[in-house]
């Protein structure tokens, strides 16, 4: 149990610090920002007297991987003073305490904690040469002096002490904004990533048989992946609430399954959100504007109407601000899904036929079933109405079933037909029909889908068909459209690997 649950976390932190736990914003700004600002704390505590001028760091910076636009590679020591813990002799100790001062040691810092203990050295207070050296909230520490399965471990302070000093083999790390919990935060939480354990193992030096030397010089070149305040406290939130599930977890075994698959959903959902926003893809001037794709869908539509393949409908109003939820790239507009989508009616089926019902479809994987059931028509359901095609996406409207979605995507043996408790939607040409899954699976679709106040019904409570196809989706071209389905299908195999990796554990 304790193994999977720090394969979780790590897990969890890896994809912190890679910016695959939050969304990013256009209003946070970028790290650049963040930075000129940190580097003037730091002038202004170097010139209070409150820590030493070091020299500065600059070492070329090789990016280990890829993060957001708006974040940016840092030394480490752009952002942090890093100094050595109370060194003290044997000598020290000897000598009557008036004022007792407790030397926390390496060995009480854990994984994002640290323990005092009574067997703690105590020394008087006339040994400590400056007041710096006292633990003060939201420093950081780490052991620099240790055993190699101790390197890395790192803790954040979490009130002032006037009693209390790290000790000489103990590393001292203050961010130059000390004053902010988040940054303080964040930092420990990406520093107790895989990636930051690895880093330290390998700037360590073998000091004898047993310990390894945290070289500080080292650890200041290091790289450190900066996002923008505003996005840090996100994260510092989404890892909180992760991170307390997973605590939550070692206290129940029967929670497993369920924190298995809460974790790539959470990165699942952020993805999602992130498409629907245009923050996953680049967008080109060769796509035009889905305005054009909109006017073609009317003349389409009309087309349609004529040749008496669909009824016309009564039109939908125009979409207010107030039912915007977010920002979208220029050249995108909303559309509701019934002005982009139309259906093939209904029929009482005459023959046998294949019925695709709600229990037919798996809401978890968003698949149908491989078995088909082959219904006669005189058994079959009064549901059993809705013409469906390949190619066609449907969705239940039935409350519990809400995520029972999922693309028509094979032919079956006989004609398919479909539960009126399906909203059938058939794109119009320029809407690719495995965008509009992916839009009507997003956060902000599911959200509308589950209002309180569209819910008909008390048994089974569903959204209305013309709630549903009021709906609104955030639309970009069509070639946009099919570059954001295959980013996404990319990185949901990624994440569905580290499923499967802590699954088997």
């Amino acid at each position: 149990m304790s193994s999977i649950c720090d394969d979780l976390r790590a897990a969890i932190l890896q994809a912190a610090m890679q910016g695959k736990l939050t969304e990013q914003l256009p209003e946070d700004g970028n790290a650049e920002e963040l930075l000129v600002e940190i580097k003037a704390k730091k002038e202004e505590l170097i010139t209070d007297g409150k820590i030493k001028k070091q020299k500065e760091v600059v070492a070329a910076i090789n990016e280990p991987f890829d993060i957001p636009d708006t974040w940016k590679w840092v030394n480490l020591g752009e952002l942090v003073y890093i100094y050595s813990g109370l060194a003290y002799s044997k000598k020290n100790l000897d000598e009557k305490i008036t004022e007792e001062i407790t030397v926390l040691r390496g060995g009480n810092i854990g994984n994002m904690s640290y323990a005092l203990k009574e067997d703690d050295v105590k020394i008087d207070k006339k040994f400590i040469p400056k007041s710096e050296l006292f633990l003060r909230k939201n420093q950081l520490i780490t052991p620099a002096v240790t055993s190699q399965s101790n390197l890395g471990k790192i803790a954040r302070i979490d009130m002032d002490y006037n009693n209390v000093v790290a000790g000489g083999f103990v590393l001292n790390i203050v961010p130059f904004i000390i004053d902010d919990d988040v940054f303080s935060k964040l930092f420990c939480y990406f520093f107790s990533s895989p990636f930051y354990k690895e880093r330290c193992n390998e700037i360590a030096n073998k000091s004898g048989q047993a310990f390894y030397n945290l070289n500080r010089t080292k650890l200041q070149e290091s790289a450190f992946p900066l996002p923008p305040l505003a996005e840090q406290k996100r994260i510092v939130k989404k890892v909180d609430k992760l991170m307390a599930r997973v605590a939550d977890l070692e206290q129940s075994a029967d929670a497993l399954a369920s924190l298995k698959k809460a974790f790539p959903d959470d990165i699942k959902a952020s993805l999602l959100q992130a498409a629907m926003q245009g923050k996953l893809t680049e967008q080109l001037p060769e796509d035009g504007c889905t305005e054009d794709l909109l006017e073609e869908i009317k003349a389409e539509k009309e087309k349609l109407i004529a040749e008496g393949k669909i009824k016309k409908q009564k039109a939908l109003s125009p979409i207010a601000d107030d039912e915007i939820p977010f920002s979208i790239p220029k050249n995108w507009r909303w559309a509701r899904i019934g002005d982009i989508t139309f259906n093939h009616g209904q029929k009482t089926p005459e023959k046998r036929f294949s019925y695709i019902d709600v229990g037919t479809l798996n809401n978890i994987d968003h698949k149908l079933s491989d078995k088909e059931q082959i219904i006669e028509p005189e058994k079959a359901s009064s549901r059993a109405r809705k013409i469906v095609h390949r190619g066609d996406v449907i969705y239940a409207t039935i409350r519990p079933y809400l995520h029972n979605i999922c693309l028509i995507d094979r032919d079956f043996s006989e004609e398919p037909i479909a539960s009126t408790a399906f909203a059938v939607m058939s794109p119009h040409k320029g809407i690719y029909n495995k965008y509009l899954f992916e839009a009507l699976l997003s956060p902000d679709f599911d959200s509308y889908a589950n209002r309180s106040d569209l819910s008909k019904g008390v048994a089974y409570p569903a959204i209305g068909e013309k709630d549903f196809f009021n709906g609104i989706i955030p639309l970009p071209p069509l070639a946009e459209q099919k570059r954001i389905v295959n980013r996404l299908d990319s990185l949901m195999q990624n994440i569905n690997m580290v499923g499967e990796l802590i699954a088997s554990e």
